[in-house]
């Protein structure tokens, strides 16, 4: 696997926090026959892969029973909501975003066609079996106690479609008898990945302070402060507990916000020193704007002459 910059593991990191990456069958960083063994009849091989990831962090004392968080996002959105349906009592949150949870009927909507040889069809009877096997939707069961779950998608989403988000939402809902909360968040105006900066900030933040609120990690103090990991407490009243959401929040928007503007610079840094690299007529320069060289005017005319 490739490393990748991610500004919300440094914010999650940076709080006191534990971020596992689950390396799982059915993904393409080990070749194609790592990859098929995870898709199509093949694929609850990947969620059995995700499960036993987490059962190894209890197990190597990197979590606790009821302190395991997960967040997945498309596809990874699919393989949260499998663990969910599948082990609700190993999850204390899950934040599902973008996802696709009802398989049967996912080819109906979106980019669902295109998808159809990862993940099979349900107009083939064998298939259908498999999809409707790990289908989250379908795997909501009434009178289970789901964990804390926070769904999000966009209304302008033309992958996934949100009625996948907006369904599952509402069988959760109905179903479950625990007092975790299942929660919604849709966005307007935004597609399947594509948004502002600010708008990719307020998401990241929500979602980090979704999970730590419930699986009881502090809100960061500022510096000078002492600052010490306290075990998971007793639900807190709703003022103080909305109170440390909101501090926990505020911190990991600065240190996103931080973090994004960094990667950013970066980023414009590098497409400005070779567009400029491109350019003749102008040594390359590393802070200052690129521009274009100008052409020599033509002459003007008279009387359709040149003068």
């Amino acid at each position: 696997m490739s490393p990748r910059y991610r500004a919300q593991v440094l914010a999650w990191v940076r709080a006191g926090g534990v971020f596992a990456w689950a390396g799982l069958r059915g993904g393409g960083e080990e070749g194609e026959r790592w990859h098929l063994a995870g898709s199509g009849e093949h694929k609850q091989n990947t969620f059995d892969d995700f499960a036993a990831a987490a059962d190894h962090l209890l197990a190597a004392d990197w979590s606790e029973p009821g302190r395991i968080a997960v967040m997945g996002t498309s596809n990874g959105g699919l393989l949260v909501g499998a663990a969910l349906t599948q082990q609700p009592g190993k999850y204390a949150a899950v934040v599902c975003r973008a996802p696709l949870l009802d398989m049967v009927r996912y080819e109906r909507s979106g980019l669902g066609p295109s998808w159809v040889p990862e993940y099979g069809s349900a107009h083939d009877p064998g298939q259908l079996r498999t999809l409707l096997g790990y289908s989250p939707y379908h795997r909501v069961t009434p009178g289970t106690a789901y964990p804390a779950v926070l769904l999000a998608a966009s209304d302008g989403d033309t992958r996934t479609d949100p009625l996948h988000a907006r369904k599952m939402c509402a069988a959760l809902q109905h179903a479950t008898t625990g007092p975790a909360p299942v929660l919604l968040r849709l966005e307007h105006g935004v597609s399947h990945g594509a948004r502002s900066v600010s708008r990719a900030i307020a998401l990241e933040a929500e979602c980090l302070a979704f999970l730590a609120h419930q699986v009881g990690q502090p809100a960061p103090q500022p510096p000078g402060r002492n600052h010490t990991v306290r075990p998971l407490a007793p639900p807190l009243p709703k003022t103080q507990a909305t109170d440390r959401n909101h501090c926990f929040g505020r911190w990991v928007a600065a240190v996103f916000a931080a973090a994004v503007v960094v990667a950013v610079m970066g980023y414009r840094g590098c497409c400005t020193l070779k567009r400029q690299a491109l350019l003749p007529g102008r040594p390359p320069d590393r802070w200052g704007p690129a521009r274009t060289p100008t052409r020599p005017r033509a002459p003007p005319r008279q009387g359709g002459r040149v003068v």
